[in-house]
């Protein structure tokens, strides 16, 4: 599989998907950013941004860069898991390299990816 690709196949896409996650996940929450994971069948994630964060390009933006953060840590990820990465309010204000920093870590705090010294 192309790493750079986000496929279908790691994409949660159904609304029932997503209400099993927020019902009987785990959740690890930063400023930025919530981590909400319940253990499945398969590795796949879900990016959320509300209305609330900002417009259309902010969302976009975050979107892209939630998604980034995913492919790059995914090889680390033991297990198989229905993860779901929500943006709030305060990611809007980010950089890129600072909003994959908070990304990696709340990841880390997750114990999805090993903790950089």
């Amino acid at each position: 599989m192309d790493d750079n690709r986000f496929p279908a196949s790691l994409r949660l896409q159904k609304n029932r998907q997503f209400r099993a996650v927020y019902d009987a996940g785990k959740v690890v929450r930063s400023q930025y950013f919530v981590l909400v994971f319940l253990r499945a069948e398969q590795l796949k994630v879900g990016v959320v941004v509300s209305k609330k964060v900002g417009n259309a390009v902010v969302r976009n933006r975050l979107k892209r860069l939630m998604r980034e953060a995913f492919r790059r840590n995914r090889k680390y990820i033991q297990g198989q898991y229905h993860i779901i990465m929500a943006a709030r309010p305060p990611a809007a204000e980010l950089k890129g390299p600072e909003a994959m920093s908070a990304l990696e870590h709340l990841l880390q705090r997750a114990k999805f990816i090993p903790a950089c010294d």
